[in-house]
């Protein structure tokens, strides 16, 4: 993690045979996002600390003393682990902190969310394609009963979880066959293939 944050020199650590930008350097005047920001290191967290600092930020890449500036980057962060991870004062630089309720809690919003997944899923097929007719004639079905399949249980991984199950069904069916056919197959696989969908076996 630090040498993806900070960059490498050339010979900092075994097999690394050119240097490397990371991601505060080619972030420079930019937007950052660090997802799972919770999985850093007690090592590493104060490192990220520093380069956060407003005022004085900066950070050396890993085999170099020299550091570069960072008070030009702006971080957005997610995780969906416990805050307690951070260090109280990483976790105070960041500044604001949104909780965000997850899906089995805002599950009023599903129709919505399946909707935009959907429609996406199926845009994304290249096996073959799926032109605009028949993604207006297969969507009405596959919402309603999707719908219906991802109210009857938890979604632990939430919004994640949830793409991944509807891009594994659409993929599934066969789109040569009947709009009935297409719709009963990817609901059957977005029901009973849990163990593929959610990568458990």
């Amino acid at each position: 993690a630090e040498s993806q944050l900070f960059g490498h020199f050339k010979g900092a650590f075994f097999g690394v045979c050119s240097d490397r930008k990371g991601l505060f350097q080619t972030a420079e005047k930019d937007l950052l996002f660090l997802d799972e920001i919770t999985d850093l290191s007690e090592s590493c967290q104060p490192k990220l600390l520093r380069a956060l600092d407003r005022d004085f930020g900066d950070a050396k890449p890993v085999g170099s003393d020299i550091p570069y500036p960072t008070t030009s980057v702006q971080i957005i962060s997610a995780t969906d682990q416990p805050l307690k991870n951070l260090r109280p004062a990483l976790l105070e630089r960041l500044e604001h902190v949104i909780e965000v309720p997850s899906l089995n809690q805002r599950k009023e919003d599903l129709e919505d969310i399946l909707q935009l997944f959907l429609e996406r899923a199926l845009g994304a097929r290249q096996h073959p394609p799926l032109d605009k007719k028949r993604m207006d004639d297969l969507l009405p079905g596959l919402q309603q009963q999707m719908l219906a399949a991802a109210l009857e249980r938890d979604w632990p991984g939430n919004f994640r979880e949830l793409r991944r199950a509807v891009e594994r069904a659409t993929c599934l069916a066969d789109s040569s066959s009947t709009v009935v056919r297409f719709v009963d197959t990817a609901i059957a696989f977005f029901r009973t293939e849990r163990g593929i969908l959610w990568g458990e076996v």
